[in-house]
């Protein structure tokens, strides 16, 4: 069996970034530990394809990537978020990628040492965080209720550098 829509690719490419990641099947770890096996290894890429045919790929979100994702479910969640963002003069254009209700945008844990953890909600509905101790599915994974993820026009990791999130 084949990795579907270069999975496998894509999780190599993640992890020279120095994103951290791991295969699911949908949304649900393959592996035993989970988040815990993500890796930036490109070699296990290989090995969990083989075993783990025709899955997607997740980031580790937090301190393992050095990225967090603000993950934005509905319409209403998307028409909020933009508000918010108004109101605090943010005009950033964060890595986007769009999934089957929503979009998962992508930010650069910062520079500080603060830790950004995983919240749902708090930020208003359908307004979640993903930090460490968390992960999403990244494109061009399957997803099970819709298309697969895929990564807004201009706004995918090839956009902007490795080694940076400036923009």
């Amino acid at each position: 069996m084949s990795v579907p829509n270069g999975v496998e690719d894509a999780a190599r490419d993640y992890m020279a970034r120095g994103w951290a990641v791991f295969p699911v099947k949908g949304k649900i770890p393959c592996t035993s530990n989970g988040v815990l096996d993500a890796s930036t290894e490109e070699r296990l890429a290989a090995i969990w394809f083989e075993r783990f045919p025709d899955r997607g790929v997740a980031l580790a979100t937090g301190k393992p990537s050095g990225v967090w994702v603000v993950d934005l479910d509905g319409p209403d969640a998307v028409e909020l978020f933009k508000k918010l963002r108004a109101e605090a003069g943010d005009d950033s254009r964060a890595m986007t990628s769009i999934t089957n209700r929503g979009y998962h945008l992508f930010y650069e844990m910062p520079n500080d040492g603060t830790d950004i953890r995983n919240s749902a909600g708090k930020i208003g509905p359908g307004i979640d965080v993903r930090g460490t101790g968390g992960y999403v599915v990244l494109p061009p994974s399957p997803h099970p209720d819709g298309p697969a993820y895929r990564w807004a026009e201009g706004r995918g990791p090839k956009d902007y550098p490795p080694e940076s999130f400036e923009w």
